[in-house]
């Protein structure tokens, strides 16, 4: 029988070693998503600047009704269902989608702004689940003209959450149809219409909260004391 030679085993050892690798077979996964989970869009409605009569959670009649027998008011709604993502940090997903019905409005009942609750369910139970908040600018044409939602730029939200020794914060990016096409405005159609939009974020990476003034004059303070106290008991 013939014996293989101990220089050609070692060669076939790392042939084997490099196919197994090329196939992903002992390969870490380098490409697994940071973020896996689901999100719901709702309302809250604590904004007083105008009328609001919110009938669930997901939708809202924005202003006061001009002939309530015959009409319907403004009125926007979240779409139910839960949104999934499977995503890393600075990628843009669905947060939600909304749908706006362009009715007739008592003038100036209307409000400027509402606010976004995104709740979102951390697969990962080890990272709680978190709800972020931010307002939307809402601007309602004359009767007959489409209305406007829009936000002044990117959103960061104020609330965080750390998820592997980092500190993170949900962006509210925009809306549209495409994540590669995002708007910080979103236009709905004439009179009488419905129209639908979905609405994109993204986790971020934020630095963590850098003291006030105040608390670092306090900090200041307590090590002075400190340092004097010690120098009065070695005294």
């Amino acid at each position: 029988m013939k014996m293989i030679h101990t220089n050609n085993l070692f060669a076939l050892a790392a042939a084997g070693v490099l196919v197994f690798t090329s196939f992903g077979a002992i390969a870490p996964e380098a490409d697994a998503a940071m973020f896996k989970g689901k999100s719901e869009l709702t309302f809250d409605t604590t904004n007083t600047n105008g009328t609001y009569n919110q009938f669930n959670e997901r939708g809202v009649y924005l202003g006061q009704n001009p002939s309530p027998r015959y009409t319907i008011e403004d009125v926007t709604q979240s779409l139910y269902g839960n949104y999934r993502s499977d995503v890393n940090a600075e990628k843009a997903f669905v947060l939600g989608e909304v749908t706006h019905w362009n009715g007739k409005t008592v003038e100036g009942t209307e409000p400027d702004s509402l606010t976004y609750a995104v709740n979102y369910d951390f697969k990962d139970k080890k990272t709680p689940d978190q709800t972020f908040t931010f307002t939307v600018n809402y601007d309602a044409g004359t009767t007959g003209e489409s209305d406007t939602y829009f936000i002044d730029g990117v959103l960061t939200s104020n609330e965080t959450f750390e998820f592997k020794g980092n500190t993170y914060a949900l962006q509210l990016l925009g809306f549209g149809t495409n994540k590669n096409n995002v708007d910080t405005s979103f236009t709905t159609g004439g009179l009488y219409s419905n129209t639908d939009t979905n609405v994109y974020g993204q986790f971020v990476e934020v630095s963590a909260a850098v003291p006030t003034p105040t608390a670092a004059s306090l900090g200041l303070i307590s090590l002075a004391a400190l340092a004097f106290r010690r120098r009065k008991r070695s005294s």
